[in-house]
């Protein structure tokens, strides 16, 4: 491995916000909606909700990165920036201007290296010195060596003071990474971890590193197993072909999934033989009967055609469960012209993949309350608080679960949401919810919702293409504590 390679990698991974994980970097040039129905995108597991109600003092919240390579069970009270698929950062407190917030960083340091000494790579990255190698930066006291750390038997750890100046001020930086060798079934590769404090001040978060961080990070198969060894990948999903839209000179067809480097996506071709300029929207995607969010579009002028992959977000996928794709079914929008005011719905048939339908839904329904049934729908509750986004004007979110038992799609929206007998005005969001599918929910929160005692709200359920109402649920109470 050339010296020089590893010192662009480096560089490039300390000082740009977008790193591969193996291969070539590629960006989508779809055009994504914003969404009033997208769920907060701090990430915590459905799954462990039940288990967290139970313990929340140690609740965690699971991140994965690079495909799956790299897991990391964090404490959910922390901030979080994994808006990169490579990356993640986290912050016990403050923000990234800020030292003493303690940076954490998990990130990939490439992959598919053809050297298969990946101890002697390790060796040439401690000789290039920190930044791989930048001259332009001067550090302090340059530390290299081999360590063990939790089943990792070669890690080497760097660390080096460097200085630091935030909005002027003149700081010295502690820097302190780890680097960590893998084998992704056969394809080798390095994943990094590292975090930051104040030199002066001290460790302040160290024992949270040792003893939360660096115990997490585990090497993992795809199919989302733990394992110490080599990453088995999941078994190729496929799907038969399906025609979703064939009308008016426009034709869209479901062909497959693809595995791209950030995820799945379906896979449409969509032909325009109409005069009018049309875009192809694909609003949600239900998987394994559980609605995901796309909110993507692809325009396609008249007389054209074209092959359009719309993501699966891993994070949704992450956050419900799911590890293998049984189901698929497709909620879509056809605007014309070149305001868009004239729009059309469709959607597609339930496809089933190779893998069959026969699977068990991942959600822990059985744990769940039910606080509301009716002939043709329940309310959940999950038992999952979760701290509102950062750009949300609300502190917190209590976390429902739909399931819709109509043919149709449907959006329901909470109204009349109190909290403890106090109203809150929070709450002005639809969420979508696919036939005989479940969908998330959310009762936003002015305050913690940790702290309070009930919750009451009704449910306005909407016709999911028209959004003409239905009808909307007598007032629903349930405990919080």
């Amino acid at each position: 491995m050339h010296n020089k390679y590893i010192a662009i990698l480096l560089t490039s991974i300390m000082l740009s916000s977008i790193v591969s994980c193996g291969g070539e970097t590629t960006a989508n040039t779809a055009s994504q909606e914003s969404s009033s129905t997208e769920t907060n995108e701090e990430e915590k597991t459905i799954e462990d909700a039940s288990e967290n109600k139970k313990a929340e003092s140690s609740e965690m919240r699971s991140f994965s990165i690079c495909d799956g390579m790299i897991t990391a069970d964090l404490p959910s009270e922390w901030n979080y920036d994994n808006s990169n698929d490579s990356m993640i950062y986290a912050y016990p407190s403050g923000n990234t201007n800020d030292p003493d917030a303690f940076a954490v960083f998990f990130g990939g340091l490439g992959v598919n290296y053809n050297d298969n000494d990946l101890e002697g790579i390790l060796e040439e990255i401690g000789k290039q010195g920190p930044n791989g190698g930048d001259k332009n930066i001067e550090v302090k006291e340059y530390k290299s060596e081999f360590t063990e750390i939790d089943g990792f038997d070669t890690v080497l750890k760097q660390s080096y003071i460097k200085d630091y100046t935030p909005s002027g001020r003149n700081i010295q930086l502690y820097n302190e990474e780890y680097y960590y060798p893998i084998d992704n079934d056969g394809e080798l590769g390095i994943m990094m971890a590292s975090y930051t404090y104040d030199a002066e001040k001290g460790p302040k978060y160290q024992n949270e590193f040792t003893n939360v961080f660096l115990p997490a990070i585990k090497i993992k198969n795809q199919a989302g197993t733990g394992n110490s060894g080599n990453i088995e990948k999941n078994t190729k999903v496929t799907i038969d072909e399906s025609v979703i839209y064939d009308e008016n000179g426009i034709k869209a067809v479901l062909t497959g999934i693809s595995d791209g480097q950030y995820g799945k996506s379906v896979v449409i071709d969509i032909t325009n033989d109409s005069d009018q300029d049309i875009s192809w929207a694909v609003d949600n995607i239900m998987v394994n009967d559980i609605t995901i969010i796309c909110a993507v579009t692809y325009p396609v002028p008249a007389g054209k055609a074209g092959t359009a992959e719309y993501p699966i977000e891993e994070s949704y996928l992450q956050r419900y469960g799911i590890t293998d794709i049984h189901t698929l079914q497709l909620a879509c929008d056809i605007s014309y012209g070149e305001s868009g005011d004239n729009r059309e719905y469709c959607m597609s048939d339930r496809v089933v993949t190779n893998l069959g339908s026969d699977f068990e839904q991942s959600l822990p329904i059985d744990d769940w309350e039910i606080v509301y049934e009716s002939d043709s729908m329940k309310i959940y509750n999950t038992g999952l608080i979760e701290k509102a986004n950062e750009y949300e004007n609300y502190q917190s979110q209590v976390v429902l679960m739909c399931f819709n038992d109509s043919d149709s799609m449907i959006s329901v929206a909470p109204e009349n949401v109190s909290f403890d007998g106090t109203m809150d005005y929070n709450n002005y969001t639809t969420f979508p919810v696919g036939p005989k599918s479940y969908g998330e929910l959310y009762l936003a929160c002015g305050e913690d919702a940790k702290d309070k005692e009930e919750a009451s709200f009704s449910i306005r359920v909407a016709d999911g293409e028209t959004y003409e109402e239905k009808y909307t649920t007598k007032s629903i109470s349930m405990n919080l504590k």
